[in-house]
């Protein structure tokens, strides 16, 4: 029922200067509102994030958003360690091993990071 219709991330903000930052100015998003609420409406290609102040609202202890770049994996990760995003690290994990920031999936050979906004969301890229 749900499937034909387009989803929105909606991200918890504990401090909305320093998310909205993050997002537009680190990451690169457009911000295309900011409603009286203090709800901040940011772009990722055809998908919407909502920004929202958290007041005591909890983060997700889990990724929130997943972004699939596919060729232009490296390019973006670089970019994006030059902006000072911190990349997480999970070493342990079944299946895994990793590159220094970079995380291989070993029976298919995808790449990912994780990383996390100022609010602590958990955030991934993929390469395919």
């Amino acid at each position: 029922m749900l499937s034909k219709y387009d989803a929105t991330v909606t991200l918890a903000a504990h401090d909305m200067a320093k998310s909205r930052a993050f997002y537009t100015n680190t990451l690169g998003f457009t911000e295309d509102e900011v409603d009286e609420e203090g709800l901040s409406v940011l772009s990722s290609g055809n998908t919407k994030l909502n920004l929202y102040p958290s007041g005591s609202a909890n983060v997700n202890g889990g990724t929130v958003c997943t972004w699939w770049i596919g060729k232009e994996f490296d390019e973006v990760i670089a970019t994006l360690s030059k902006n000072g995003v911190m990349f997480e690290h999970y070493d342990g994990m079944p299946g895994m091993e990793r590159e220094g920031d970079v995380h291989i999936l070993t029976n298919i050979q995808r790449k990912v990071v994780w990383f996390k906004d100022p609010s602590g969301n958990i955030l991934s890229i993929a390469s395919n």
